[in-house]
């Protein structure tokens, strides 16, 4: 075997060949010259030749400074590649390493790009299938929720879009507007669809209504159960307001039909939408303009004109009333139709009423029974007097603080009746001088003949 050597208490430690082959720990193989088995320790320095092995891999040590190049054949399935600077590697084949899509220059890291600002910023579309957490923002598969302050936006002049069902359905553009239904908003809200409607709906019957404001006023649009409903109302007024266009009223079961507007002048046409005059009211037959006062039909007044040139007011309950006649300058006609009047009966003594009557002029009060500055003398009598002479020509109030009015058409015909009256103690009389005349003379020729 060769020879054996003893150091110490060791027994067997080194080793000797034939070859001159030397092991320590064990019998050398006779591959080497030298074998260790178990871990050596070098104090000083260990001279090698131009090659070192673990019998896979050689390696060539240079000569002076250098590179500790692979000698040896490669072995079956090697890792090899090139790569970039602050790239995370990653592998691109079976054995092959190369750049990733992750950017990290030691400060901030970049996915899909190498110029990033940010710790961590995705050049591309990022999707996280179970939820992020983003200091106090939790970002989920269908939930955004904050236990303060977050905020979406953008840092350039890009839209912010909203999807559902990958429709868009909301966007905001670099100036500001917002566009429901629309992704070119022309202002600050634009709200777009073929069918659809916008919908403010309250939950109580208080007020529901859109608020538009600025440091001036504030306008409200919308319904307010607890007084009356609105198109549109201020603190102080209601108010619908249109510059250089008319305001159209328009209804109808069908299509919508024009019943009123005012145009930019100011003149409100109802039933026409060319009105002449402050206010017009037309239609192709009768027009009826009803003063209502009350439930009951007496309380109904009606202003009417009609094809036959005629401008009646009438009262609704009983037909009475007066009209005027189209190139007739005799004023208000009172209606008189015989087929319209019942329990005639004719009328006497009126001369003694009339002579009863107090005429006279004064000057009118104004409501608060104040003296007004440069009345007119106007002529007349009073209510109250003529109502203890004729009682049918009194309006009486049904409120005492009402005023009196007079009945002057009953004035007037008692006045015609009292004439006819006296036209009759004229003739009467007038017959009487007559016959005292012809007496006279036939005296005169008795006395004569004596």
């Amino acid at each position: 075997m060769g020879n054996t050597f003893k150091t110490g208490n060791y027994v067997n430690a080194i080793f000797q060949d034939a070859s001159n082959n030397v092991g320590i720990g064990a019998a050398p193989s006779g591959s080497y010259k030298l074998e260790v088995t178990g871990t050596a320790k070098v104090s000083g320095i260990l001279t090698l030749g131009s090659t070192l092995s673990n019998g896979t891999y050689a390696y060539t040590l240079p000569s002076a400074t250098g590179t500790l190049a692979l000698t040896s054949a490669i072995p079956a399935n090697p890792v090899g590649g090139t790569g970039t600077t602050n790239y995370i590697s990653k592998f691109t084949g079976a054995s092959t390493i190369g750049n990733s899509l992750i950017f990290d220059n030691g400060t901030n890291v970049g996915i899909g790009n190498t110029n990033t600002t940010y710790k961590l910023e995705v050049t591309g579309t990022a999707k996280i299938s179970t939820s992020l957490l983003v200091n106090d923002i939790s970002i989920s598969s269908s939930t955004m929720q904050a236990s303060g302050n977050y905020y979406i936006g953008c840092n350039n002049a890009n839209f912010i879009q909203f999807y559902t069902s990958n429709t868009d359905r909301m966007a905001i553009t670099a100036a500001g507007n917002v566009g429901i239904g629309t992704t070119s908003p022309d202002n600050l809200l634009v709200v777009s669809g073929g069918t659809g409607s916008m919908k403010l709906e309250a939950t109580t019957t208080n007020r529901s209504a859109i608020q538009i404001f600025n440091t001036a006023n504030t306008l409200y649009l919308g319904v307010d159960n607890a007084s009356a409903s609105y198109f549109g109302y201020t603190a102080n007024s209601a108010n619908i307001q249109t510059l250089n266009y008319p305001i159209i009223f328009s209804n109808g079961s069908g299509a919508p039909l024009e019943r009123m507007r005012i145009t930019s002048a100011g003149l409100v046409g109802i039933g026409t939408n060319n009105p002449p005059k402050l206010l017009t009211l037309y239609s192709a037959g009768s027009t009826f303009l009803r003063f209502q006062s009350g439930a009951a039909t007496t309380d109904h007044w009606d202003a009417e004109s009609n094809t036959s040139a005629r401008f009646y007011i009438s009262n609704v309950s009983s037909g009475n009333g007066a009209y005027l006649v189209y190139n007739s300058a005799s004023g208000w006609t009172g209606v008189s139709d015989a087929r319209w009047k019942t329990d005639w009966t004719s009328i006497d003594g009126s001369l003694d009423l009339i002579n009863r009557l107090n005429i006279g002029k004064y000057k009118m009060l104004n409501n608060d029974k104040e003296v007004i500055e440069n009345a007119r003398w106007d002529y007349g009598i009073k209510a109250q007097e003529l109502l203890d002479i004729i009682p049918d020509a009194v309006d009486v109030p049904k409120d005492e603080n009402d005023k009196y009015g007079v009945i002057h058409n009953i004035v007037f015909y008692n006045a015609i009746k009292a004439i006819q009256e006296l036209s009759a103690q004229v003739q009467q009389l007038s017959k009487q001088n007559e016959e005292l005349y012809k007496e006279l003379n036939d005296l005169k020729a008795l006395v004569a003949t004596k």
